[in-house]
Formats: C-alpha cells, sequence, structure tokens
C-alpha cells in the first residue's frame, strides 16, 4: 500500500458545513474532510482518466483521501481528541496549548469508572479540538460573515435573505494522507501528485471569494502502527467518522465486531464512548445530496471483547479502514494506541514535527518577507517613532516659559513683554525642518537669521546656573554632539517639527507665563 502524505495551507477562508440545514445558526466543521480533497482531484482528473479508471479512484475505496486535521504551530501532526479522556468538572487540563496528563483519566480504566479524589469529582468530557503525541493541544481558528442575498432585478439586498458563514480561518496548515491499494501505477500517483500541486479550490462558495488551498507533498513517518497482540480485548480510537452497516446492510451506530469484519466477538458498551451525527454530502458534479451517512464521529472510542485474536489479515484491514464510504476518508482508526494504553495518557516527548515552522534557505537564513508585511512593519516604526519624538518634544517645550521668564528678570522687564525668538522666527525653523538637506544648510547659514548674534537669539536666561542663550541653547537641542566636516548635524527632521510646533503653542497660550 502506497501513501502520501501532504500539508494544505488554506489560502482563503474555507467552508465546511457541518450539516445541510438552511436554516439556523451555519457551524462549520473544524477540519478539511477527505471528501473535498477526492472531489478536487475528481474534479481535474475524472474525465482523463476514463470512467473505468475513475471507478477505483474515487468510488472503490481502493483509493482514500484521508481528513485533514490542524497541525500545531510548531508543526506537530494531531489526532481528533478521544472521547473516553475526561477532567474534573472546573479543572483546566488544558493550559498553554498543553494537555496535562495529571489531570486527565480514561474514565472506563478508573476504579469504579469514578474520578478519584474526595469527594467523588464530577466527570467532565473533553470533546473538542486535537492532541499531538507530545501532548500539543490545538483548535483551528473559525471566521464568522454576515451576508446576503441580492436581489436580480433591483441589485440591492433581497428581503429576508440575510445568511452568515462560519469558516476555516486563512494561513492554517493541515495534514493529510492520501491511501492506496498495489493497483495504482507509479505513473498514476505521479498524475494524483501533479493534479494536487496546482493551486486547488476546497468547500463552499468556491465562486466567491473562499476555498483557495495549496497543496504541498511531505515525506513523512507514518505515527499510526498497528501491533498485534494476543490479548482479546481491543480498542479502535477512531481518527474519522465511522459508517458502518449491519448484516442487513442498515445503517447501525453501535456495530458488532462482525460487521467491521472483525473476528466475533461483545461489544463493551459500558467502555466505549461515543457520539454520533446524520448529513448528507453535496456532489457539486451531479447538483444533488449523496445518500445520508448515519455515523459515528471521530474521536470516539469503541472497545471490543473478540472470542479469538486478530490476525495479520485483521491488521491490514484495520490499516486500510473499516466500514464504507472509505474513499472519502471515513473509517480511519487506531487499533490500541498507546495514548489510550493507561488510565492516564502518556505523551512521548520525543515526537518529531513534520515540517519546521520557519523555513531557511541554503545559507541559513530566513526567507524574504512579502511586500505587505515589509510596508506594515515599517509603518508601525515609523509610527512608533513619530510617537516617541512627540512626547520628548512637548517635555522641553514645557520649560519654554520659565526660559523666556529667566530671561526678563535679567532685562528688568514686565512679564507681557515678548522676549527671545519671535513666531516668524520660529516659523522659518519649521520650514526649514521639512527635511533634513534644508534643516542643515539653515542651521549652518552666516548670513541668515539664525546666528549668535541674531534679534531674539541672542537673548540670554539662566540654566543650571550658567548664563545661556536661546541661539545655543536651541543648537544644543537640534544638533548631534558632533561636528561632521565643521558643519552642525541636525537631529531628525521630525523631532525639530514637533519641537517647534510646542514652542510656538507655548507663546500663543498666556497660561504658561510664569510670575
Amino acid at each position: 500500500m502506497e501513501t502520501l502524505d501532504l500539508i494544505i495551507t488554506l489560502q482563503d477562508d474555507c467552508i465546511f458545513s457541518e450539516r445541510n440545514a438552511t436554516e439556523g445558526a451555519h457551524r462549520a466543521l473544524d477540519y478539511i474532510p477527505g471528501g473535498a480533497l477526492l472531489g478536487a482531484a475528481a474534479a481535474r482528473l475524472y474525465k482523463e482518466i476514463g470512467n473505468s479508471r475513475a471507478f477505483n479512484w474515487f468510488h472503490s475505496g481502493q483509493m482514500r483521501f484521508g481528513n485533514a486535521y490542524p497541525l500545531t504551530e510548531q508543526g506537530y501532526q494531531t489526532f481528533p481528541i478521544p472521547a473516553c479522556w475526561h477532567q474534573a468538572k472546573g479543572a483546566k487540563a488544558i493550559q498553554d496549548n498543553k494537555i496535562d496528563a495529571e489531570q486527565v483519566r480514561r474514565l472506563d480504566k478508573c476504579l469504579d469508572k469514578k474520578l478519584p479524589g474526595q469527594p467523588t469529582p464530577q466527570p467532565q468530557q473533553l470533546r473538542s479540538g486535537y492532541v499531538g503525541l507530545n501532548g500539543q493541544f490545538v483548535t483551528p481558528d473559525k471566521s464568522f460573515r454576515m451576508k446576503t442575498a441580492i436581489n436580480a432585478d433591483t441589485g440591492r439586498a433581497k428581503d429576508a435573505a440575510l445568511f452568515g458563514y462560519d469558516a476555516l480561518q486563512a494561513g492554517q496548515r493541515f495534514y493529510a494522507q492520501i491511501h492506496c491499494d498495489n493497483d495504482f501505477s507509479d505513473v498514476e500517483l505521479k498524475q494524483l501528485k501533479a493534479a494536487l500541486a496546482q493551486p486547488i479550490l476546497l468547500g463552499r462558495s468556491r465562486s466567491a471569494e473562499y476555498g483557495r488551498a495549496k497543496v504541498e507533498f511531505i515525506e513523512a513517518k507514518s505515527a499510526l502502527v498497528p501491533t498485534k497482540t494476543s490479548d482479546t480485548e481491543i480498542t479502535l480510537w477512531l481518527l474519522s467518522d465511522l459508517m458502518a452497516l449491519d448484516q442487513y446492510g442498515q445503517p447501525t451506530l453501535t456495530p458488532s465486531s462482525q460487521d467491521l469484519g472483525l473476528p466475533k466477538g461483545v461489544f463493551l458498551a459500558e467502555n466505549s464512548f461515543l457520539r454520533t451525527r446524520r448529513y448528507s454530502t453535496w456532489n457539486a458534479c451531479k447538483k444533488s445530496y449523496e445518500m445520508e451517512r448515519q455515523v459515528i464521529n471521530k474521536g470516539s472510542v469503541l472497545v471490543y471483547k473478540l472470542e479469538s485474536p486478530l490476525t495479520d489479515e485483521h491488521l491490514e484491514k484495520i490499516k486500510a479502514g473499516l466500514g464504507i464510504e472509505r474513499q472519502a476518508g471515513l473509517g480511519q482508526m487506531w487499533l490500541n494506541p498507546p495514548l489510550l494504553a493507561d488510565e492516564q495518557p502518556k505523551f512521548d516527548d520525543s515526537a518529531q514535527p513534520l515540517i519546521t515552522t520557519s523555513a531557511k534557505d541554503e545559507q541559513g537564513n530566513d526567507p524574504p518577507k512579502p511586500a505587505l508585511i515589509t510596508w506594515l512593519e515599517s509603518q508601525q516604526k515609523q509610527n512608533s517613532t513619530q510617537q516617541k519624538f512627540a512626547r520628548e518634544a512637548r517635555q522641553i517645550a514645557r520649560t519654554y516659559q520659565v526660559l523666556m521668564q529667566s530671561a526678563r528678570g535679567l532685562k528688568g522687564l514686565d512679564k507681557e513683554v515678548h522676549i527671545g525668538p519671535s513666531q516668524s522666527q520660529w516659523g522659518a525653523v519649521l520650514a526649514a525642518a521639512k527635511s533634513r538637506q534644508s534643516l542643515e544648510t539653515f542651521i549652518n547659514a552666516t548670513d541668515g537669521s539664525f546666528k549668535a548674534k541674531g534679534e531674539g537669539w541672542k537673548d540670554e536666561f539662566w540654566q543650571d546656573e550658567n548664563l545661556c542663550s536661546f541661539y545655543t541653547w536651541f543648537l544644543k537641542l537640534a544638533t548631534e554632539s558632533e561636528k561632521k566636516d565643521g558643519r552642525y548635524q541636525p537631529k531628525p527632521a521630525p523631532l525639530i517639527q514637533h519641537l517647534v510646533r510646542e514652542i510656538m503653542a507655548e507663546l500663543k497660550d498666556p497660561k504658561g507665563v510664569q510670575e
């Protein structure tokens, strides 16, 4: 049996409806169903390979498109949370995207099927999310958008036609497998890979703004290793929905071991944990619904007591999936998984991620960022710098009225008399501060108004027990400490702009005058 491993990256939000009802709130699945991947492949290959081979590819179960479940941020594979795991009600077994094994119990293995503790805590089932072999926990991100149908006659919103779409958010990565029996040649497998290597559309509303995804094939070692055991009690952890038929060909939600093609045995309902649902899938090619599926939900745990041990043939059958509709990913399960072997889970910290989260080039450098991200980061940095300049300028300008009052005191002037550079002189500085080059020219000019003996600039005041002129004070604030080629080098023009505007605001505000 050949297995293809693939990573699906959502480029748009994708919609996979949980049920077909058109009334009530819309809810989306938190994974990519295998049927969606099958449909994407069939849309490109069905006519090309012909009807005879198309049946083997897409209808017989010889090629099985598995569900795609989310990867963790670090790139680890995850599985549906097992329904047998319980925590004490009110406890927080999941913290920082990690499951605390000490707070989780497989309830059927507990003494008298009760959680330990005094008084006995009420059990609470872990029902949603995905867990990795190392205990990492992930819940896919979703988005919800309200929409309305459009009246074709008026071009406006149609009355009583408001609806919403719950969808998986773009940017998330999912891992899936495609299992192929030995009947498929290498040429056919390359044909399948080539069809899925191109951008594909998944889910509903593909003609609108939803559904774009990218597929990448990888080499991965399977974590599902069924082990042959002489023990006749087996545990089946459903990794996808299971649709089983009884001996009369009718759907059953409590399948016997024989209904699944296993040795005769007893279904241990008291040790099993099942959840069920019913739905019909939409076939876009036929433009109609398929047969209704009555399934046992993924994550359910089935326990059987067999009359005889499993054989190699049974192990191969479990590996290929049980029940019907296997071509769409149904019937995948894990026999006697190590995570469920004991009362408490034992996580494997040595588990390796399927993909690395930060790809490097051949020189070990990070890949270039998209242009939009680079622009947004530059804007954020620029805004942060502008805010810093504004705070610094305001703090300096608040002392300007004190300097003016000191200068008046030296000359014995009334507090209403203006002293220091005028509004027009500060305006000339502001005009020069439009760019760093013009500001440098303004500061170093010998024939302009800004000079040591210039009107207003030459006025002095006391600062730190030393006499200082407005020219010297501003020159120290506006320039770097060292000259270059004998010329003063101004500080960033935006800082000077903020400072001059704050000083001009102080000159207009009589409340700033000190007594």
